[in-house]
């Protein structure tokens, strides 16, 4: 016959108590490195913005102060459309670089600077693209399914010389 000892179920209650502190870490590690590939992915997307705009003939007029060119609409445009979703082209339907990002959580602005480089002062315009976007956890708002950890904000923010080839 076989009898039961009372540490038969020992193990099982063990395990139990253990589980949901286990569960936590993993998914809390989970949600971390989401967090991190979605951070990276928003660098990356807004430094290609900020290269587009560069790079662009007749975006700006290279003065004191600088002043928006020609094509400076059509081109920050395109640029939104690039960090939003990969391409220069309209957004709508595409997957974007970062879930839940839009064009109006990216913002562009130009400041003017001197540069002295053979004892000359040249003007050069500088581009500055930013973007803010709401971390969308798995779990919804939360970061964890327990606790108060909300609202976590994605921030990438880069300069780059305008040079207008």
């Amino acid at each position: 016959m076989n009898k039961q000892t009372p540490q038969s179920g020992a193990a099982m209650v063990e395990f139990a108590l253990v589980l949901i502190p286990l569960l936590l870490i993993v998914f809390g590690i989970t949600e971390l490195g989401r967090a991190l590939y979605q951070q990276n992915s928003l660098v990356k997307s807004v430094h290609a913005g900020a290269r587009y705009i560069a790079r662009q003939p007749d975006a700006l007029v290279v003065a004191n102060p600088c002043t928006p060119g020609v094509t400076w609409t059509q081109v920050s445009n395109n640029a939104r459309n690039l960090v939003v979703c990969g391409r220069t082209s309209n957004c709508n339907g595409a997957t974007t670089t970062v879930p839940g990002m839009t064009t109006t959580e990216v913002q562009i602005t130009t400041s003017s600077a001197l540069i002295t480089a053979a004892g000359e002062n040249r003007p050069a315009c500088i581009i500055q693209v930013a973007a803010e976007v709401p971390f969308q956890s798995v779990f919804g708002e939360r970061l964890l399914p327990i606790g108060q950890w909300t609202g976590l904000q994605l921030r990438a923010s880069i300069e780059e010389r305008y040079i207008g080839e």
